[in-house]
């Protein structure tokens, strides 16, 4: 973090402001966001198909981004779950956890990249 003071002519006043790192790639945080607005609207519709689409395109869009050191990532072990559902017709759930999981990214992305949710 990094300290900026700022002097004011009027009355000799010293502005102390903290300059904290901005969201890195704000275009792929957006557009991530969006995407699982769009999926959850479309889970909430019952159209799986369109909102696991729109899902797996936000997890894709994001990509490894989101992850730091500081983070325990387990969704990639919940992603394969979901796949698992996928594959045996439970498409519902397994929409409803891809959903989950890229919410969770998206919070991991704002705490590593330092944007405000």
């Amino acid at each position: 973090m990094r300290t900026i003071t700022l002097f004011g002519a009027a009355f000799g006043l010293v502005l102390t402001a903290c300059a904290s790192p901005r969201c890195a790639d704000t275009g792929t945080y957006d557009l991530s966001k969006k995407l699982l607005a769009q999926g959850t609207s479309e889970l909430a519709k019952k159209d799986f198909s369109a909102a696991n689409k729109t899902i797996r395109r936000g997890l894709e869009v994001l990509g490894n981004s989101y992850s730091s050191d500081d983070v325990i990532d387990d969704t990639g072990l919940k992603l394969s779950a979901a796949d698992y559902n996928d594959a045996n017709g439970k498409h519902e759930i397994a929409t409803e956890m891809r959903q989950r999981m890229l919410a969770s990214r998206l919070k991991s992305y704002a705490y590593t990249h330092h944007c405000r949710e």
